[in-house]
């Protein structure tokens, strides 16, 4: 039996004072969709830091 923990890539936003969250959020879209354009496994956390 192997004890590996199972694990998945996520992705967050984060957003400064001198960028609108807008930005923050298409950038977090465009790579997520450039991930699973090369087949990568990704979820996208909806949370804006």
């Amino acid at each position: 039996m192997i004890n590996l923990p199972q694990m998945k890539l996520g992705i967050v936003a984060v957003s400064r004072y001198c960028f609108p969250i807008s930005l923050s959020e298409q950038r977090r879209k465009a790579v997520v969709e450039s991930c699973t354009s090369q087949y990568i496994e990704i979820i996208e956390l909806q949370t804006v830091m």
